[in-house]
């Protein structure tokens, strides 16, 4: 059939079951909090000073020292957000001070950054990524293809050329990617196809794409 003669249906949806980033690019962000999947028992970092006060222990001021972890600040109302120590809102209500631990568990070469300022950098991107994927902030989508029957009018599935795909796992920084992936899946002839993007969300994706949809052709 003609791709003149078909409407691709876009869904858009949130990712309700995306794989947990913590931990796999080298970064890895533990609570203090016991109600959280990525609990760590502070006990078991802080050692007892000559004076009796309690700090971190020698191998982890090391690494606070140069760049290879950083304190966390944690705040929740309605959703939650991570960030490096005073870097995020500081409510007295909301916000928990040093309430948990970013360390780089690789190799310290495995990490690009030389210098403690551009080691927080891409300590930021990835606790903010984090928080993203706490808060469910992760999208996908599937493709649909319709044409008009002719007996009455109605849209009903079409064949096509292409595998319909349904992929997720995409963040809201990747949105242009995802746009990129869905014109790839669909082949060079993207472009001759009449298409409409729907959400079941109100959360503004559909809009957004198709705007980048229109750029990238």
């Amino acid at each position: 059939m003609n791709a003149t003669a078909i409407k691709l249906i876009i869904k858009l949806w949130h990712d309700d079951c995306p794989e947990d980033p913590n931990g796999d690019d080298g970064w890895k962000a533990y609570s203090f909090s016991n109600r959280h999947n990525n609990y760590k028992d502070p006990e078991s970092i802080f050692e007892e000073d000559d004076d009796g006060t309690y700090g971190p222990d020698a191998d982890l001021q090391k690494k606070l020292d140069s760049g290879l972890a950083f304190w966390l600040d944690y705040f929740e109302h309605g959703q939650c957000m991570w960030s490096l120590a005073g870097e995020g809102p500081q409510c007295r209500w909301d916000t928990s001070r040093q309430a948990g631990l970013l360390v780089w568990e690789h190799d310290e070469g495995d990490l690009g950054p030389e210098t403690v300022e551009d080691r927080r950098k891409d300590a930021k991107a990835f606790i903010d990524r984090y928080t993203q994927w706490c808060n469910g902030e992760i999208y996908g989508y599937t493709i649909e293809a319709f044409s008009k029957c002719h007996a009455c009018g109605q849209d009903e599935e079409a064949e096509v050329d292409f595998d319909l795909p349904s992929c997720g796992g995409y963040y809201p920084d990747d949105i242009d990617g995802m746009v990129i992936d869905m014109k790839d899946n669909i082949g060079s002839d993207w472009a001759d196809y009449e298409v409409k993007f729907e959400e079941q969300h109100g959360y503004g994706l559909a809009d957004e794409c198709e705007k980048l949809w229109k750029k990238e052709g």
